[in-house]
């Protein structure tokens, strides 16, 4: 009974309530030795952090479920399943029943998918298509034309029961066991119906038993903030706690997101009831790095990767996440708190780490183990002209590897769960081989600063002593240790080189990565931060100059050290100390002499005997000797009067003190009389005491003096010290501000700031060509060769881009040129009005002389955009240059960003503000409750991770209100707010979105919301004309487009096999290629994919842009060849692609 099943395989046992999870704790929400606190948002997964090079480099999910999807199962109490994509599904049976006279009659209930899903695009029997017609009970059309009938839902929520067809001929007796309360609300479900025989004395149809059913899904539908526009970045109607406004989708990171948060019982409403969780994980979205798995989806659809399967409640949570991601090269990592991505894609380090982060000792492992050190992958692909069945793609290798293997092939296998394209799965496989080669991993114990540094970024190491030079990192895992306060990071090496072979750029792998080479006589030199030189006494004095050389040795293979001093920074050096490190690392050099100039000389010694480079430091002059002066005016008193002065608030009662002077003097002189035998020795010692007694009196006297008569003008002095520390602080706010301001990293204007995208958007003018060099070993950047030139002026331009007149803008680029004898290097914006005329400039700019053989940074601040300003122009370029034989220039790490100071450096070029402090300032506007000018914006909640600042208008009168007059609100360049219609308007390319905030709009008033073509006025749309939308009248829902995707083809035949004789010329039979739903005009295109070459020849496509095509290929006497073609069709109605796979076989000799 499909009742008893609903109740039990699809909610109580799945279903577990937001008190049970907190109950149960973390196994059961994620499984797998993984534990996720909901209450705090705390992550703590411990198959996230056990990761080791090799495991995260190859991810083999575990997901036994997988080898299933296509079987008709039959199990009423089976786990939940879920379609992801366009896939093909075996359905779970679920109710089986006869019926009818005699029983000729079979009725069966298939579970399809948990919903709703976007389309049941079509149904197969024994391998056959069968459409079914709406107008007849949805009878079978074609070779099952009156045996069979099918009706499917959508897995909406207020699904009502499926039931069979009426008035069969020999339907009586009916069915029973099945009705109006046998619905399967959130269900995608088929009610599938057959007549077992035409005649019900014989069983004359369906011989060989019912055939083996498959259902053809465009699969679930699910909420993508990259069109939601309530989410940062987003565009699009789709919100995500409204269930009916989200769309199909087969990008990976979508459905992986989903997981994540967690598939829940859903309203008719539209609404989601979070304490019914069906499938998947349950993380808050506050656990969850969102713009992760977003910047992964938009990796996947700039690939061209999707999605194409489902998932299981029966396979652990972890595994199937795995299984999603691995469709779309990325893999789950532990981001601090949240759940988050790791995507194979280029990146751009953030950070070079040097000798000074590290804290303690590093490890470092060379190479990945020989085990797992593959050079091959044979990848496994869901074919779908293969029936769905799992299929080997060619293997995918590479000769740098096989090479630095010594010529043995190492291969393995791994089988793309959730991937029916061969080509995706070729690049993935080429990425899992590229990172099984990153062996290089490291583990090094760092300073308290890099606990910024998480799980995901890319820095650069360069710290010789440990053979990292310059070498690219992806961290893996960061542990705080907050006990030392210091951060371990976990990393692998990381290859530019190897994106562009994995996506087939270039058929050269790049080599594995290897330690820097290392100088077993080298020791690194002490560094000037470390050390420093103190002469003693600072100034003229009376006692012996000498200088103090302070400082820590933080090499650790420094056995000894060497401080020296000379006159010169040549020497010749006097030795001042050669041995281990002091523990106070004070090292004092005496027998200077006064008034000359000296230099400082530091070096180490090695264990292994090696001697360092000096560090030299100076010069320092020694301080003047000087007579005594004993005078109330001399430096010593006239310093103690300072301080006396300084600390006026403090001074003791002097004569209290004199008078305790004396008694002690007293007591002394009494302790000398009664000493044995000294008495008349120290009589002299005693007149020379009291003598000091009466001078020192008079000295203090004439010093009290002095400090009464600046007493009168003490209260002058703290006036004006309180000035100067008013000014002060001042100073340290605006500094304070202007620091906060540069770490609130504000968006990137500049589209490929950094030539990591190499000219893409760039135009050369001049007379000198500028050139991208992605892969360079200092990063990415663009140079030019300007050898021997003079008077040039060239460079590239970016197309212009908005601007806005009346804001601030900022500028940074690094710069640098080499050989260069005139002119300047800069980065140019050209501000421009509505007829590209020039309103004004923003330039950062290095002059010839300002390059040491490197690169500069230089900023230009707060310019602001003239009136009347609508766009900008942004260039690199080189003005009136002339260079030596062998000259270039370079530019790199460009930013123009809109505000008043430069922040770090990004490439994002994107709308979402990742500031995380925002300036509070009074804003002078009326009050709306008594038109006084007493109100101000203020923060009401801070920035926390992706979640940007809440900022609220607060009226002096205690409310908060936020006031705008206009006919229009504009919210960036593509939405508007009509206060005539009351309507939200937003555009994306070719299709508008409606919503109406107040009165329904449209030709008969009655939508809700609307989207469909550009071009249709707001008072003649209706529900026929959109793609999409709501009403206030039924059905209330309307939609009528299905999804472009259902666009489908397939070969006949499927394979093909040519044969002859003997040797000489073949040519096989015509293939052709069939496809539907197309929405336009439909392209083709051949290739050959695997196979086709020997010595008697290759195997060539003999219409390589035709629909139907035969092949040819020459074959010797005995002979066999096995190759595969692939056709590409494009539908230029709607732009998709769809690949079809024709494998083909040639033979020769005796049959």
């Amino acid at each position: 009974m499909v009742a008893a099943w609903a109740a039990t395989a699809w909610t109580s046992a799945v279903t577990v309530t937001a008190g049970a999870l907190a109950s149960v704790g973390a196994v059961a929400a994620i499984g797998e030795g993984a534990t996720i606190a909901l209450a705090s948002g705390i992550l703590k997964t411990a198959a996230i952090t056990a990761i080791s090079a090799a495991a995260t480099a190859l991810m083999r999910p575990n997901t036994p479920s997988s080898g299933t999807t296509l079987d008709f199962k039959p199990d009423p109490k089976a786990p939940v399943r879920g379609a992801m994509g366009f896939t093909a599904v075996g359905g779970n049976k679920v109710f089986q029943a006869t019926w009818g006279y005699k029983r000729v009659a079979m009725s069966l209930g298939v579970a399809l998918s948990l919903g709703p899903i976007q389309s049941v695009a079509a149904f197969e029997a024994d391998g056959s298509t069968v459409a079914f017609n709406p107008a007849n009970q949805y009878e079978a059309l074609g070779f099952y034309d009156s045996d069979m009938w099918q009706r499917t839902t959508l897995g909406l929520p207020g699904d009502a029961a499926l039931l069979p067809p009426t008035g069969l001929k020999y339907g009586t007796p009916g069915l029973t066991g099945w009705g109006l309360q046998n619905a399967a609300p959130q269900t995608a479900f088929a009610f599938w119906t057959m007549v077992l025989a035409k005649n019900p004395e014989d069983r004359d149809i369906f011989t060989n038993g019912v055939p083996d059913p498959r259902w053809i899904l465009n699969g679930m539908r699910l909420w993508q903030p990259r069109y939601d526009s309530t989410y940062p970045g987003g565009s699009g109607p789709q919100r995500r706690d409204d269930w009916r406004t989200w769309g199909w989708s087969e990008n990976p990171y979508d459905h992986a997101l989903a997981w994540v948060r967690g598939h829940y019982k859903l309203n008719t409403d539209g609404s989601i009831d979070k304490t019914k969780r069906i499938a998947g994980v349950g993380a808050p979205d506050s656990a969850i790095d969102i713009p992760a798995f977003v910047e992964g989806a938009n990796i996947a659809d700039a690939n061209g990767w999707t999605i194409s399967g489902e998932w299981s409640t029966s396979d652990g949570k972890w595994q199937t996440l795995v299984a999603m991601l691995q469709a779309g090269g990325g893999q789950p990592i532990n981001r601090g708190a949240q759940i988050s991505v790791l995507v194979n894609a280029p990146r751009v380090s953030t950070y070079t780490y040097t000798k000074s982060d590290l804290v303690g000792q590093a490890q470092i492992k060379p190479l990945t183990p020989r085990r797992d050190r593959k050079n091959t992958i044979i990848p496994r692909y869901r074919s779908q002209p293969n029936g769905w069945e799992y299929v080997a793609a060619g293997e995918v290798t590479a000769s740098t590897y096989r090479t630095e293997d010594r010529g043995e092939q190492r291969s393995t296998e791994v089988e793309y769960v959730h991937v029916r394209d061969a080509r995706q799965a070729g690049q993935l496989a080429a990425y899992d081989l590229v990172n099984l080669r990153e062996g290089l991993t490291a583990t090094l114990p760092s300073k308290v600063h890099l606990m910024s540094v998480h799980a995901g970024d890319c820095i650069t190491v360069d710290v010789p002593e440990l053979a990292l030079a310059n070498q690219k990192f992806v961290v893996m895992r960061t542990t705080v240790d907050y006990k030392s306060a210091g951060v371990t990071l976990e990393l692998r090496s990381e290859t530019d080189a190897k994106h562009a072979f994995a996506l087939g750029q270039t058929g050269q792998a790049p080599p594995s990565p290897s330690l820097s080479a290392v100088d077993p006589r080298y020791i690194a030199p002490p560094v000037a931060d470390d050390w420093s030189v103190v002469p003693q006494p600072p100034s003229g004095g009376t006692t012996q100059p000498i200088v103090i050389v302070i400082g820590k040795t933080e090499v650790g293979d420094a056995a000894s050290i060497i401080v020296e001093t000379g006159p010169s920074a040549t020497g010749p050096w006097s030795t001042v100390y050669s041995g281990t490190p002091l523990l106070d690392g004070r090292y004092p050099s005496p027998g200077l002499q006064p008034g000359q100039q000296y230099w400082v000389s530091v070096r180490y010694v090695a264990k292994n005997g090696a001697i360092s480079d000096r560090l030299i430091q100076g010069p320092i002059t020694a301080s003047q000797l000087v007579a005594g002066d004993v005078s109330p005016t001399a430096p010593g008193l006239s310093q103690i009067k300072s301080d006396i002065e300084a600390a006026f608030g403090d001074i003791f009662d002097i004569d209290g003190l004199l008078t305790q002077a004396r008694t002690d003097i007293d007591a002394q002189g009494t302790e000398i009389v009664a000493a044995r035998g000294g008495q008349p020795s120290l009589n002299s010692r005693i007149v020379q005491v009291n003598q000091l007694r009466i001078d020192g009196d008079t000295s203090n006297a004439q010093a009290i003096s002095l400090v009464q008569a600046r007493t009168a003008n003490t209260e002058a002095d703290i006036i004006d010290l309180e000035n100067a520390v008013s000014t002060e602080t001042a100073a340290r706010a605006q500094a304070i501000q202007q620091v906060t301001a540069r770490q609130a990293i504000r968006p990137n204007l500049v589209v490929n700031s950094t030539a990591a995208q190499g000219m893409q958007g760039l135009t050369n003018f001049g007379s000198r060509t500028v050139v991208a060099y992605p892969a360079a070993p200092d990063g990415p950047q663009w140079a030019a060769d300007a050898g021997g030139g003079s008077g040039l002026s060239f460079g590239a331009r970016w197309a212009s881009r908005p601007a806005k007149a009346g804001f601030p803008y900022s500028l940074q680029a690094e710069l640098g040129g080499f050989g260069m004898t005139s002119g300047q290097v800069r980065a140019v914006g050209v501000f421009r009005n509505a007829g590209g005329g020039v309103t004004g400039y923003i330039v950062a700019t290095a002059f010839y002389d300002a390059f040491a053989g490197g690169y500069v940074l230089r900023r230009t601040e707060n310019v602001i955009a003239p009136a009347e300003t609508v766009s900008y122009d942004l260039q690199i370029d080189v003005d009136d240059g002339a260079f030596t034989s062998g000259g270039s220039v370079g530019w790199k790490r460009v930013k123009l960003e809109q505000g008043p100071v430069c922040t770090l450096w990004s490439d994002d070029a994107s709308d979402v503000e990742m500031s995380a402090s925002v300036t509070q300032q009074s804003l002078a506007i009326i009050d709306l409750e008594n038109q006084q000018n007493i109100a101000l914006w203020r923060i009401k909640a801070e920035a926390s991770g992706s979640r940007p600042a809440i900022i609220e208008a607060y009226s002096g009168l205690g409310v908060s209100a936020l006031a705008f007059s206009a006919e229009q609100l504009y919210l960036g360049d593509n939405t508007v707010f009509d206060d005539a219609t009351n309507t939200w308007q937003t555009i994306d390319g070719s299709t508008v979105y409606i919503r109406a905030e107040g009165a329904p709009f449209g030709a008969f008033s009655n939508l809700r919301e609307w989207w469909g073509p550009t071009g249709i006025a707001l008072g003649a749309m209706t529900p026929d004309n959109g793609y999409s939308g709501r009403m206030t009248t039924a059905p209330y829902n309307f939609t009528n487009t299905l999804n472009p995707r259902t666009f489908s083809a397939y070969a006949s035949p499927g394979s093909i096999e040519a044969h002859r004789s003997d040797a000489g010329s073949l040519t096989s039979a015509a293939v052709s290629i069939l496809y539907q739903n197309a929405k336009g005009a439909v392209s083709v295109t051949w290739e050959r994919l695997i196979g086709g070459v020997t010595a008697a020849g290759t195997a060539v496509i003999d219409a390589p842009n035709e629909l139907t095509t035969t092949f040819t290929k020459t074959v010797s006497a005995q002979e066999r060849t096995d190759t595969v073609f692939q056709a590409t069709l494009t539908d230029a109605g709607s732009g998709e692609r769809r690949q079809v796979i024709v494998p083909v076989v040639f033979t020769s000799g005796a049959a």
